[in-house]
């Protein structure tokens, strides 16, 4: 069998975003690491991780299902982008996560350097309306 392609990447961060989870869908976890910088660092909910924390961390689940949108991107400099999206997922995050990701260029290569990932999009709460009080009769 032959071994996957690495991926490439390139100075719009929104397509780097895709061909990171494109990696996750194919389980292409050597192509994602070539992505990521070596001091690479992500946020998560239980923790933080290095960058082979990392790489571990995706292999143990299913992206086959998560549904990308909402892309937003900052331009921070000529040599860093920081992207943020929404995913959803039936299994992970059937209401939706916010993540994001700085990409920055060294050597020539766009590679991924922070990533905070698994910001639940709550649903909003009814408001909490309460009547006010009659005031008390005058006498």
């Amino acid at each position: 069998m032959a071994k996957p392609e690495t991926p490439t990447t390139g100075s719009d961060p929104i397509a780097n975003e895709k061909t990171v989870w494109d990696s996750f869908k194919n389980k292409n976890y050597d192509g994602f690491a070539a992505m990521l910088a070596s001091d690479f660092l992500e946020v998560a909910t239980d923790g933080y991780y290095d960058k082979a924390g990392t790489v571990k961390g995706v292999t143990t689940f299913d992206a086959s299902k998560a549904v990308l949108s909402d892309f937003k991107t900052l331009n921070l400099n000529p040599n860093s982008s920081l992207v943020t999206y929404l995913v959803k997922d039936p299994v992970f995050a059937p209401d939706g996560e916010r993540n994001s990701t700085i990409w920055v260029k060294r050597d020539g290569k766009w590679m991924g350097l922070f990533h905070h990932g698994g910001t639940a999009v709550a649903k909003p709460a009814a408001a909490n309306m309460t009547k006010p009080a009659a005031s008390p009769a005058m006498k």
